[in-house]
């Protein structure tokens, strides 16, 4: 008794799998439309900001160097 309602829980079970396995994947929407944002309004600013803070730790490591020794 306990071997044939194994059967039938591994049946259902392979059924149920090959239903949700094989079963084709809803249809995807449409993109949503990208956002109206210019990509460089601030280029100069960033890179002003960069330059900067390139100089900033450059100075900081430098003083570093000469304080150590």
């Amino acid at each position: 008794m306990k071997v044939a309602s194994k059967k039938y829980k591994i049946l259902l079970s392979v059924l149920l799998c090959c239903t949700t396995v094989f079963s084709q994947p809803p249809e995807p929407g449409p993109p949503p439309p990208p956002p109206g944002l210019p990509i460089d309004e601030n280029i100069f600013m960033l890179f002003f900001m960069a330059i900067l803070f390139g100089i900033y730790i450059t100075y900081k490591y430098n003083s570093k160097q000469k304080t150590s020794v």
